[in-house]
């Protein structure tokens, strides 16, 4: 058996009922905490340049700002 990819691995993770899921996001998050500051700058240049890279393959597209905004403010207020 080979190792579990990590689209596997997010599959799975959003099948869990939200307060699973907000546990599981915890765990990782301070399991980043043992990160050196240049390390976590490093990997978000990393994720911002998939990103990019995605956005020009034309895989994913932008959202305008005042939507995403928009969005936000109507999570908010309900």
């Amino acid at each position: 058996m080979g190792a579990v990819t990590r689209k596997e691995i997010t599959a799975a993770a959003l099948k869990l009922p939200h307060q699973q899921r907000a546990l599981l996001v915890n765990e990782l998050l301070r399991s980043l905490d043992d990160l050196s500051e240049a390390e976590i700058e490093r990997l978000w240049n990393d994720e911002v340049d998939r990103r990019i890279r995605t956005m020009r393959e034309g895989k994913s597209k932008g959202i305008p700002g005042e939507a995403v905004f928009a969005r936000g403010r109507a999570l908010l207020s309900s």
